[in-house]
C-alpha cells in the first residue's frame, strides 16, 4: 500500500467527513495520483502512476465516483470554507 505524505493527508483531512472510512483512503490514493499522473487523468492512469495498476483489488477504485457513498456537496462546502477563510486571512479582494 502507497504511504502518503503526511503533509497530503493533512491538508485533505477536511474531507474526511465527506465520506466513509474505507472510501476516504481509495479517494485520497486517487487524488494523490491526479496530481502525479501526466497527460490523460482517467482512473486507471492513476492506478498505473501509483503503482495499484497490478494489484488484484483493481476494480474497487472505479465506483468511488460513481457508486460509493460520498457528498459532493459537503467537499465542495469544505473547499468553499477553506477558500473564504485563505482569501479572508490575505486580505486578498479588498479594496
Amino acid at each position: 500500500m502507497l504511504l502518503l505524505p503526511p503533509e497530503f493527508t493533512e491538508i485533505m483531512s477536511v474531507f474526511s467527513s465527506a465520506f466513509t472510512r474505507k472510501i476516504y483512503r481509495r479517494a485520497l490514493l486517487l487524488v494523490f495520483g491526479v496530481l502525479l499522473t501526466q497527460g490523460k487523468r482517467t482512473i486507471c492512469s492513476v492506478l498505473r502512476t501509483i503503482s495499484l495498476s497490478g494489484t488484484n483489488r483493481w476494480g474497487n477504485y472505479h465506483p468511488v465516483l460513481s457508486r460509493c457513498k460520498w457528498s459532493a456537496f459537503a467537499c465542495a462546502n469544505f473547499v468553499k470554507e477553506r477558500s473564504y477563510n485563505f482569501f479572508a486571512i490575505k486580505g486578498i479582494g479588498k479594496k
